[in-house]
């Protein structure tokens, strides 16, 4: 009676535990804590995953129950496994379980940071350019491909590259930095023609964009506004631009910069990346790392690296309290 009392203690452990990771997950959802580890797209199987959750500790509760003897056996596996065989195993393999549990209930909830973006390096204005360029544009457009600028590769150069990092004045036509007006007589379908070749998407997107007094990059658009930008930059040349993110730095940038930038995730938190614009402001070194800003200015071309850029020049920068939801995410878009 005594080994049956036993053994029907660690299978309301197993429950137990099928009902701590139920309410961990019922507490994400609840909260809407879930979008910092999931991408939207992934929250309705989170709904579906809750549901078989509380099915199987149902389950594993009533197997529990309908043990009414000492000869019935709670499970009817056959004996395939085995039940820890003492106190010091049960409690080292049922912490394991447990560990996870408590974190999920008690932890709180981290957002990615510059910590991250650091490790994982920054694009400028890349967003899902790579994806776009196929082998047939990228023969008419391959300094398309050169916008995009990894600045954590290039921070071992930063001793070399002084003399080709961006400025640290922000008026126009100085120290390498230009701007040009975009017109404002075009048509709409002289516009379009500016933006052939790249798939009927971004042309009627980059359209949209360019006939907008101020083109803004929102937490909808914000990976399709750097793509347009990283594949069209002279078409925005000059172009004015608003936008918010978190203040990110490497340590080879001056005082008069800093990128605005987004962690954007495919699937989950583990495959983000980081996207964003460069931005240079006599002011800069008033907002601290990972501060939340809006920005807005003018955009104009400049060189990084050996390859040309838009760069930011900031008219005016405020501090912003972060998003509900810090991410950003790729468009479903057809493909070409």
């Amino acid at each position: 009676m005594m080994h049956h009392r036993t053994k029907k203690h660690h299978y309301y452990m197993r429950s137990l535990i099928l009902l701590g990771f139920s309410l961990v997950l019922a507490h994400l959802l609840w909260t809407g804590s879930i979008t910092f580890y999931l991408a939207p797209r992934l929250h309705t199987l989170c709904y579906v995953t809750f549901v078989i959750l509380l099915l199987l500790t149902g389950s594993s509760f009533w197997q529990i129950r309908q043990a009414k003897n000492q000869s019935e056996e709670i499970c009817d596996c056959g004996g395939l496994h085995r039940l820890p065989s003492s106190r010091w195993s049960s409690t080292f393999v049922y912490g394991l379980f447990l560990l996870p549990v408590f974190m999920g209930l008690f932890m709180p909830d981290k957002v990615l940071d510059s910590a991250i973006a650091k490790q994982k390096g920054i694009n400028l204005l890349q967003g899902d350019a790579k994806k776009l360029l196929s082998k047939e544009t990228e023969k008419n457009r391959v300094d398309a491909t050169n916008n995009s600028v990894d600045l954590e590769s290039s921070s071992s150069q930063a001793n070399t590259s002084a003399s080709t990092n961006p400025t640290t004045t922000t008026g126009p036509n100085t120290n390498g930095t230009t701007f040009k007006r975009p017109p404002t007589t075009l048509s709409t379908q002289e516009v379009r023609k500016m933006f052939e070749g790249f798939g009927d998407f971004y042309q009627e997107f980059a359209t949209s964009l360019y006939q907008e007094p101020v083109l803004k990059l929102t937490d909808q658009n914000f990976l399709d506004g750097l793509t347009v930008l990283s594949v069209f930059t002279h078409e925005f040349d000059g172009h004015p631009l608003e936008l918010m993110g978190f203040v990110y730095r490497q340590p080879n940038m001056q005082e008069n910069e800093f990128v605005v930038a987004r962690f954007s995730v495919s699937c989950c938190t583990a495959d983000a990346q980081v996207s964003g614009v460069l931005v240079q402001s006599p002011n800069a070194k008033e907002f601290k790392t990972d501060s939340w800003v809006k920005v807005n200015g003018a955009l104009g071309l400049t060189t990084y690296e050996g390859n040309e850029l838009l760069v930011l020049q900031a008219k005016q920068i405020s501090q912003v309290p972060a998003p509900k939801d810090p991410y950003v995410y790729y468009s479903a878009l057809p493909s070409n």
